[in-house]
């Protein structure tokens, strides 16, 4: 995948001595994932460093064939959260562009606004839109999404900004990547869960 160029991204998962994995493909399937519990190659994790082996024996799916191995020789890196947005983060949030864009994205998602929504977003995402199965995923994704939207702040370096939101009277919170191309500030992803 790497060589044909259709790897687009790997995350893996070692809880205990378990290891799960995935690989982002640009091939069929988009998603090929799995997990192993035990690892048959113990991994010494230590306060700050990862080292050993993962190795999946040879699968099969759908699309295609495939094999993990791999070692691993990695620092651990430790979350450290950033500090809570003050009221001065949130009133020039309120004046930021990638503000305003990602506001009428999230205004022309609710009405179903599929020409809006299509100007606003990830081009490669925007595809998704030109599906039969839309008119059905946008009633999906309307339901789930949270509701009140407010930004709380926007850290923007270069042409890419990361906006600090939240929704739903408080109850939830979320993450937004925008990136400005052409001068438009356009949506790339966002991530939602339960505020604590």
């Amino acid at each position: 995948m790497v060589w044909d160029n259709k790897l687009n991204g790997v995350e893996i998962e070692i809880k205990g001595d378990s290891v799960s994995w995935m690989l982002k493909t640009s091939a069929a399937g988009g998603i090929v994932s799995g997990s192993r519990s035990p690892n048959p190659h113990k991994l010494q994790v230590t306060a700050n460093r990862v080292k050993g082996r993962v190795e999946i024996d040879e699968r099969e799916n759908e699309h295609t064939k495939y094999f993990i191995a791999f070692d691993v020789d990695s620092a651990i890196e430790r979350y450290v959260a950033p500090p809570a947005p003050t009221a001065a983060d949130t009133a020039a949030a309120k004046k930021h562009p990638a503000t305003a864009a990602y506001m009428t994205f999230q205004a022309a998602l609710m009405k179903g606004d599929k020409a809006t929504m299509t100007k606003l977003i990830d081009p490669e995402k925007a595809k998704m839109m030109d599906t039969p199965e839309f008119p059905q995923m946008i009633k999906f994704i309307q339901e789930m999404q949270a509701k009140n939207i407010q930004v709380l702040c926007v850290a923007e370096n270069g042409d890419s900004a990361t906006l600090t939101v939240t929704g739903s009277a408080g109850k939830q919170k979320g993450t937004v990547t925008m990136q400005r191309r052409d001068g438009q500030w356009i949506l790339m992803k966002e991530s939602w869960q339960h505020a604590n």
